[in-house]
């Protein structure tokens, strides 16, 4: 199976509950940028305090911040790992590979979500304090996380107010958005409807990867 795989899609696409589904089911570390840089906010680090005048405003943090953060979290783990924002700019894609240390991946994951499931999916999420799990509203109505054995807290993010969210969406459309075209010229792009349930969408990468392997194995014999 793949052992390097990137997911790609807008903001409330579903990329950090389908990147833990992988990481689950293959045994995979997972790479969160948007958690590591909250995390790095709450601590007050110096990385935090600068990350948060961009994040607060729902604008993207620089390059050079996140390819540090990446490179450092990707030495540890160079035997595989899943993306889940990472790469979010053409510098930060071009960033891969070489000098920085970081292995290129086998699959990109593209997550196709339209833009008002999208903000749908933004007014109704909640994140726990704890663990990071994310819900919404729909299913889970409490004020108390839904996973077992874990009673944090739940709350909205401050970038999900929805006119933090269309300035998100807005520089996924312009910085994100055309690494699409990129990694579908590296022939390494498979599209999923993540506007499916999030079985069905964990289904469809599962069968992307099955179907990556089985290739991989041909070529090798």
């Amino acid at each position: 199976m793949p052992r390097h795989i990137i997911l790609l899609g807008p903001p409330a696409s579903g990329k950090g509950t389908q990147a833990k589904r992988i990481a689950k089911k293959f045994g995979l570390p997972t790479l969160g940028t948007g958690n590591l840089l909250r995390q790095a906010i709450e601590d007050g680090t110096d990385l935090g305090t600068e990350a948060s005048h961009y994040i607060n405003k729902g604008l993207y943090v620089p390059d050079e911040l996140i390819e540090a953060l990446v490179a450092d979290w990707t030495m540890r783990h160079s035997a595989g790992w899943v993306f889940d924002g990472f790469p979010r700019t053409r510098a930060q894609a071009d960033f891969m590979g070489g000098d920085s240390g970081i292995t290129e991946p086998d699959i990109v994951i593209g997550l196709e979500v339209p833009v008002g499931e999208l903000e749908r999916r933004i007014d109704s999420r909640r994140q726990c304090r704890d663990c990071d799990t994310v819900t919404n509203t729909f299913v889970h109505s409490g004020p108390s996380c839904p996973e077992p054995q874990c009673n944090g807290v739940l709350y909205a993010r401050n970038d999900d107010a929805i006119d933090s969210f269309r300035v998100r969406y807005q520089q996924y459309q312009t910085l994100t958005a055309p690494l699409f075209e990129l990694y579908r010229n590296q022939g390494k792009l498979s599209l999923i409807n993540g506007a499916q349930d999030p079985q069905s969408v964990f289904n469809d990468i599962e069968a992307a990867l099955e179907k990556i392997a089985s290739d991989s194995d041909r070529q090798v014999s």
